[in-house]
């Protein structure tokens, strides 16, 4: 599911990984937040490295670090609810779609679209101050050194695909608009043709 899934987001945002400047910001997204990638060596480390990251991180890092394992605990949790209702066979955007309405839960949809951007938001909010980029560095070598290096890297790609935009938030209110709208067409009763790549009228590529 969650590669079908990333297939999804990589066509919603193809428009976004072709430009220079905000390419970096969507891999992450797709790779780190919500991907094919294991994220379970991260979660791991978070759950141990908890009580020393008060000491050792800035609070904006730690929560980061603490909204993307939320985002993932919840993610899964929805992808399953999804999986138990879709019928054999291949899946396609109609047979999403009903799985996706079947579940429902629009509360905990509206979570997910929520702390995606707030990650974003973090991750934009660290980059305007360079003395956090340091740290990360200093930390880097500790971190491997006591079995933490996953969740540095995290951090590192997170804060150089930001750093690369400068300014993150019409990238951000882009993912919002386009996110809602895709829910609010699932719950409508559309939606299917964003995941045939034939968008409707009403699908605004931005």
């Amino acid at each position: 599911m969650r590669v079908w899934q990333g297939r999804r987001l990589a066509q919603t945002y193809d428009d976004l990984r072709g430009d220079p400047r905000y390419a970096p910001a969507i891999a992450f997204f797709l790779n780190d937040l919500y991907g094919s990638v294991d994220s379970g060596p991260r979660d791991r480390q978070l759950a141990r490295a908890s009580p020393l990251l008060r000491h050792g991180l800035p609070g904006a890092a730690r929560a980061v670090l603490e909204r993307a394992i939320e985002l993932d605990v919840l993610s899964a949790e929805l992808d399953h609810a999804m999986v138990a209702r879709i019928s054999s066979g291949p899946l396609g955007g109609a047979g999403y779609a009903v799985a996706y309405r079947l579940v429902g839960r629009r509360e905990a949809r509206e979570r997910q679209i929520e702390l995606v951007l707030s990650v974003g938001a973090d991750l934009d909010r660290i980059v305007r101050h360079a003395w956090i980029g340091s740290a990360l560095y200093l930390w880097q070598a500790p971190a491997r050194a006591i079995g933490f290096g996953v969740l540095h890297d995290f951090l590192d790609r997170g804060f150089d695909a930001f750093r690369n935009i400068a300014d993150a938030r019409t990238f951000l209110q882009t993912i919002r608009e386009r996110e809602v709208q895709l829910m609010e067409q699932l719950f409508a009763g559309g939606g299917e043709e964003v995941f045939t790549g034939t968008p409707s009228a009403g699908w605004q590529r931005r």
